[in-house]
């Protein structure tokens, strides 16, 4: 847990106050969907905890376009098309620079399995 202290001086009354506020690391559960294909730019909901506003988020170290700070459990974010074939680890960073990674969060295919032939 990351600490800021902000400084309140109440000059009147020669009183100086520190209050802390706890600023908490984020959390990541869950990515939706947690596959696209690697032609079109996919747009995913990120489930977790202690999201703070303008956080940034990456597939690796590719970074999501379009990143919303729906509330603290809730960023949506939109996946390039372009990206290679495998699987992503997904990091959620904000702005105090604390951060969580979920590995294999997502999946990027070329090709739909119905596309292929036999």
């Amino acid at each position: 847990m990351r600490m800021k202290c902000a400084l309140l001086a109440c000059v009147a009354l020669g009183l100086v106050v520190c209050l802390v506020q706890a600023q908490t690391a984020p959390t990541l559960t869950s990515v939706t969907p947690s596959q696209t294909y690697n032609y079109a730019a996919t747009t995913v909901t990120i489930a977790g905890s202690g999201f703070q506003a303008t956080p940034t988020v990456t597939l690796n170290e590719t970074p999501l376009s379009g990143v919303t700070l729906v509330d603290a459990t809730t960023l949506t974010a939109v996946v390039p098309p372009g990206l290679l074939q495998g699987s992503y680890a997904l990091t959620v960073t904000n702005p105090d620079n604390s951060a969580a990674t979920l590995a294999g969060a997502f999946t990027v295919s070329s090709t739909r399995s119905g596309d292929l032939s036999s």
